[in-house]
């Protein structure tokens, strides 16, 4: 298994064992994310079907991306600047069912563009996946998180973006740097794959707690794009 040559992204042969690919709007997450060269990946023309059956590797299979061990998670009850964005009244209204009704209507207007969304647009399990976010979810003061190779969990280099640099945004004047690992990127809305824990962050001025936890549901209900949704 995975011992037949494929084309890679540079047009050259490579054992299928040792590429990745990338087909899924979360290995498009942790793309955007690696350094050129970072992993050898197969070729993007390659047929995702074609690529399971040569036994490739997902690119969510081999990266992880993950809260940074090196900076401890301070719990808080409320967005701060956020208004009245507390824990309780956010996990009320994910679990409310009409919200789960008005979400569900919104991902089958936008699965009339994106296909993809119309297997996650059903009632019950946009329901479903919104209880469960709501027992889930964790306010933080801050947050950072890395990439990691598996199975060695092994420190990835990534491409940091202007609203992730460590430190920005932060206008808390008791704040010092904090102690985080080589790599490391500050966030504000994260869903751990290992644990299904949602965290938002405080947001930083310019951003809203709003856009935050519309990033959050978006990303719990699987969409590649942010839905147009007021959490």
């Amino acid at each position: 298994s995975g011992l037949l040559p494929v084309p890679d992204s540079l047009h050259s042969l490579r054992m299928a064992r040792d590429c990745v690919h990338c087909h899924s709007s979360r290995g498009h997450v942790l793309l955007a994310q690696l350094p050129p060269l970072a992993l050898p990946f197969a070729h993007p023309l390659l047929d995702p079907s074609l690529c399971a059956t040569l036994a490739l590797a997902a690119l969510e299979d081999r990266v992880q991306e993950d809260l940074d061990p090196l900076h401890a998670l301070l719990p808080v009850d409320r967005l701060v600047p956020g208004g009245g964005f507390s824990k309780e009244a956010i996990q009320a209204r994910l679990a409310h069912p009409h919200f789960a009704q008005a979400v569900a209507e919104e991902m089958r207007q936008v699965g009339l563009s994106i296909p993809s969304l119309q297997a996650y647009g059903c009632i019950d399990e946009v329901a479903s996946r919104l209880a469960d976010a709501a027992s889930r979810l964790t306010l933080v003061r801050q947050m950072y998180t890395v990439l990691l190779l598996l199975p060695n969990r092994s420190l990835l280099a990534r491409i940091p973006s202007p609203d992730q640099v460590p430190g920005s945004g932060d206008q808390h004047s008791e704040d010092v740097m904090p102690c985080t690992s080589p790599g490391a990127l500050r966030k504000y809305e994260f869903v751990c794959s290992r644990t299904n824990t949602v965290y938002v962050a405080e947001p930083p001025p310019g951003l809203s707690a709003e856009t935050l936890l519309a990033a959050s549901v978006s990303r719990v209900l699987r969409s590649p794009l942010l839905l147009p949704i007021s959490a």
